[in-house]
């Protein structure tokens, strides 16, 4: 007589269906599983192409611009003969009017407060009455690009007054001040962002010699986005005066101060009313 207890023969009466059936579904769920872990890379590299600041390093310092960053390739002009660029050549109004563009509306912008508590150094608040609670900043380039058009123009002193040298051949030390300023303002943006991008060399039978050739490919960020970013957020210049200051008073408000905007006289700081 078997003496089977009742969920031994339950199990054996149902095994032949059971044992089938999970095998079935066995690959089924290791089929969804790889689904779900290829879509999740899928969605993770999408995202993180849309963050610059987690492939390029130097974004990991905060800038409001950061996410605006885009890289594109871009082959450099040799910058002679026929492949020069249109800021080149001898001053004209065009050709001032195209240096200007690439970064006047960007050496003053502001950004909202949450913003500005995020920037690794502290800015101040943006001077003009009903706009306190905006912050005042320029993005570093607008400024290199400013100073290397300042240098364009000192070589050219019978266009522009950017010179320093007076008219009986001696110089003007606040002029030449700020020329040695942006000389080293250029520099030290060239060696910090230290482009490893490579020179060729090839033979020219014109002059019978090596010449390294400088029309090379470059990976850039896209320096059109970054402008953009700038005008939406340009302060016109009629409202803003760098004498001028926002301050808090007890009750909350602000008042705009006027200062000197110049060191006094005899002062050893403030050298030609810089800081």
């Amino acid at each position: 007589m078997d003496k089977r207890e009742p969920d031994e023969e339950f199990l054996l009466e149902h095994s032949s269906v059971w044992e089938p059936t999970t095998k079935r579904r066995l690959p089924l769920v290791l089929i969804y599983t790889l689904i779900n872990i290829a879509f999740s890379l899928l969605v993770l590299t999408t995202w993180l192409r849309q963050r610059p600041s987690l492939q390029d390093p130097s974004l990991r310092l905060f800038s409001p611009a950061n996410d605006d960053v885009q890289y594109l390739h871009q082959k450099f002009t040799r910058s002679r003969g026929e492949d020069k660029s249109p800021y080149q050549g001898w001053p004209n109004d065009d050709i001032d009017a195209l240096w200007r563009a690439q970064y006047f509306d960007g050496l003053l912008t502001t950004v909202d407060e949450a913003t500005a508590m995020k920037l690794p150094e502290e800015t101040s608040r943006f001077n003009w009455p009903s706009r306190e609670d905006e912050y005042i900043l320029t993005l570093d380039v607008f400024h290199q690009m400013h100073c290397l058009d300042v240098v364009r123009m000192a070589l050219y002193r019978d266009r522009y007054d950017k010179h320093f040298y007076n008219p009986d051949g001696s110089v003007d030390y606040c002029k030449w001040l700020h020329i040695d300023h942006c000389v080293d303002q250029v520099r030290q943006a060239i060696m910090c962002a230290a482009d490893v991008s490579v020179v060729y060399f090839e033979w020219s039978d014109v002059v019978q010699g090596m010449r390294p050739r400088v029309d090379n490919s470059h990976t850039c960020r896209d320096y059109s986005k970054i402008l953009q970013w700038a005008k939406e957020r340009h302060v016109p210049a009629e409202q803003w005066h760098p004498s001028h200051r926002a301050v808090r008073v007890e009750n909350g408000s602000f008042v705009i101060e006027t200062g000197r905007n110049q060191a006094l006289p005899g002062s050893e700081d403030g050298e030609c009313n810089a800081i």
